[in-house]
């Protein structure tokens, strides 16, 4: 990883710990609503699969883009796991396979679901387990410059 690339790493992970208050339904709170505002777009709904420590889990969410520009989801920033990206369930000659997808559009009053057996993020290598009602945080870069928190809370599906 080059050096500005880590440098950026770690100041989206700090600002991603910093903003990422959850109300006590554990759905985003001040600080992810303060971000929203100024972005557009406004994370709900968003829950993550139990898993072990190492092992993969997978977040589900609704983007919601309220602002009159669209933006792209360019990344994930996260501690709760050595990497986490957007993948995208198909299905090909009756298998079901997965492809990481490098953008997500989220355009301009529009929502963007992720979900079961479609879009989802992948959380790989987790840091710590995932029990029912733990959370996990992550942040999804925007090509806008911003990050928008997320604090998803554990549940089985």
């Amino acid at each position: 990883m080059t050096r500005s690339r880590s440098i950026f790493v770690g100041c989206a992970s700090a600002l991603l710990v910093a903003a990422c208050g959850a109300g006590p339904d554990g759905t985003a709170g001040d600080a992810t609503a303060a971000s929203a505002v100024r972005v557009g777009i406004q994370v709900t709904e968003a829950w993550v699969r139990p898993a072990d420590s190492g092992a993969a889990s997978a977040a589900y969410l609704v983007l919601a883009n309220r602002g009159v520009m669209a933006d792209t989801v360019v990344g994930i920033v996260t501690e709760a796991a050595e990497s986490a990206s957007v993948h995208e369930t198909r299905q090909h000659e009756g298998t079901m396979h997965m492809a990481a997808l490098p953008t997500v559009a989220v355009p301009a009053g529009a929502s963007v679901t992720l979900a079961p057996l479609g879009t989802h993020v992948m959380l790989l290598r987790l840091r710590r387990a995932l029990r029912a009602g733990d959370t996990a945080a992550f942040g999804f870069v925007l090509s806008s410059g911003d990050t928008v928190p997320v604090r998803a809370v554990t549940r089985a599906p």
